[in-house]
């Protein structure tokens, strides 16, 4: 029997965590429903038990692949999308799990557009993107793009969608290695880009664990020059292939401009000098793209919470908007 969903699970130094997620996709199925799911666990580069909890996976869960890649999230999603067969994709981090019965419900349902966006959980919070199922068509394309863009960190994420595997095979889509951050970002407006349809869900598919050894909550000294360099290559895309989402792409920018702040210049455990840090988020505002964004975006959009550190950057109240990505960054 043809697999109808490929599930692709990068593990790196997950052995506490992994077995949880993919007991997540097994453990309501049937037999028969089971062996319709095709599950990839891409090793890549663990330093702790991981490949021997792999192993012992597979003993239980015969749909499970084992396979192996370079260090990086991404590259280890490329290797699944490699070895993938099913007529559906989707992802899963290792320390994150599908909630009760949705596998099953994804399962059974026919994927009735190119790309599902379900809600998710995000530690005890609720996050429910849509308050009724939308369809986005060709014509609505640019909007719900838009959308995403404002709001990243709810939507441009590749774990809680379906994606069509033919379609990523026909466009020869892959994650950029070269990126260490926003790589989620790139690789769902490319696949959009070439999407006719998407499915907007209110219904909750997955649970993110706001893990603290993530490499988005971690801190090392290259983090600001990583989130910039992919915020160059996501603007190149915008630019040359959805130019009229521009004034949504600068909101994406500032988005990039707090996790920049919060988790890279005044991330709790960085022991630089203040006058460091302050030299460094100079620098940042001073980046060609951050600086546009800055200048492209009105007060009036600047409405949330969100935005108290970016309107104060906005201002040149460079030491206040420093505490307010400090004080964010010890809450987190």
């Amino acid at each position: 029997m043809d697999e109808k969903l490929s599930i692709i699970i990068p593990a790196h130094n997950c052995e506490a965590t992994l077995r949880q997620a993919v007991a997540s996709i097994y453990d309501d199925l049937s037999t028969e429903q089971a062996a319709m799911i095709q599950t990839i666990i891409v090793e890549n580069g663990s330093q702790d038990q991981t490949p021997q909890v792999a192993q012992q996976i597979a003993k239980v869960y015969p749909q499970v692949c084992l396979t192996h890649s370079q260090p990086g999230v991404s590259k280890a999603r490329n290797q699944g999308l490699k070895v993938a067969t099913g007529q559906a994709l989707l992802f899963l981090d290792a320390d994150d799990y599908f909630k009760p019965d949705m596998v099953k419900q994804v399962l059974e349902h026919e994927v009735k557009a190119d790309l599902l966006i379900y809600s998710f959980e995000s530690g005890k919070a609720l996050k429910r993107l849509f308050d009724q199922a939308i369809l986005y068509q060709q014509a609505d394309k640019e909007q719900l793009i838009a959308t995403m863009l404002e709001n990243p960190t709810n939507y441009l994420t590749v774990w809680g969608k379906v994606f069509r595997r033919q379609l990523i095979l026909d466009h020869q889509l892959f994650f950029n290695e070269d990126l260490r951050f926003s790589e989620d970002s790139l690789f769902v407006l490319q696949y959009l880009l070439v999407a006719q349809t998407a499915l907007g869900l209110p219904t909750v598919l997955y649970h993110y664990n706001r893990a603290e050894n993530s490499a988005v909550r971690s801190f090392d000294e290259e983090k600001v020059a990583a989130y910039l360099q992919a915020l160059k290559v996501v603007n190149k895309l915008i630019q040359t292939s959805l130019p009229d989402v521009l004034p949504s792409f600068y909101i994406y920018g500032l988005m990039q401009v707090n996790l920049i702040g919060v988790h890279g210049i005044y991330d709790a455990k960085n022991s630089a000098a203040g006058a460091v840090k302050k030299a460094q988020l100079r620098a940042v505002v001073q980046d060609p793209i951050v600086a546009k964004c800055l200048r492209r975006t009105p007060l009036t959009r600047m409405r949330t919470p969100k935005f108290a550190a970016i309107i104060l950057l906005k201002l040149h109240c460079y030491a206040l908007a420093g505490k307010v990505f400090a004080l964010r960054s010890r809450a987190k």
